[in-house]
């Protein structure tokens, strides 16, 4: 599963202060540090478990990388993708 973020950092604080333990991957091309990588261009991510032990991501990502819009929809807008 992925939960989608706007600011990283202070989520993944608020669940290290209820006890979530944040996954380290050393991989090719694909390192954590401090529980989070950074692959560039604003995209952000990190990985814990639940209490069954399935995998959760953290992402934190722009919007202009999916081409995804975000609308008012409190005005009677839509959202869409491009």
């Amino acid at each position: 599963m992925m939960i989608r973020v706007d600011d990283i950092d202070a989520q993944v604080s608020t669940l290290r202060d209820a006890g979530v333990e944040f996954e380290e991957y050393d991989l090719p091309g694909f390192k954590t540090e401090n529980g989070l990588v950074d692959q560039g261009e604003g995209m952000r991510g990190g990985w814990c478990r639940d209490s069954e032990g399935n995998l959760l991501a953290i992402l934190q990502m722009p919007d202009e990388r999916f081409g995804i819009r975000h609308v008012d929809v409190r005005r009677g807008s839509t959202i869409s993708a491009q």
